[in-house]
């Protein structure tokens, strides 16, 4: 059993890493859309996986996995792996409604 952590989120109009935010409106980036829809379709998966599903280097989707947890859209679970600690990503209930926007 992990522990389960889960960031605040900017609201209120702000500006956070380069991304809008308001209360009812965010603005993604496609490179952050696809880390979406990989946790939206595959809960649970390491920042590896991800890298793996979207072609994306490594550091880049730990770059997106920040903003996107900094904004409430994904949480991870920090779970012990044998070379030392990992998290698994989630998808938000914020998160699965930014995602729909985004794809309308």
């Amino acid at each position: 059993m992990g522990l389960r952590c889960a960031c605040a989120y900017a609201s209120g109009g702000a500006r956070l890493g380069g991304l809008s935010v308001a209360k009812t409106h965010i603005s993604l980036t496609p490179s952050q859309a696809d880390v979406l829809r990989v946790l939206d379709s595959s809960p649970g998966q390491t920042p590896e996986a991800i890298a793996g599903a979207t072609l994306l280097p490594p550091g880049g989707v730990h770059w997106n996995l920040d903003r996107l947890e900094m904004l409430g859209l994904v949480d991870h679970e920090l779970v012990r792996a044998p070379d030392g600690v990992d998290g698994k990503y989630h998808l938000t209930d914020r998160g699965r409604k930014a995602l729909q926007a985004f794809d309308r």
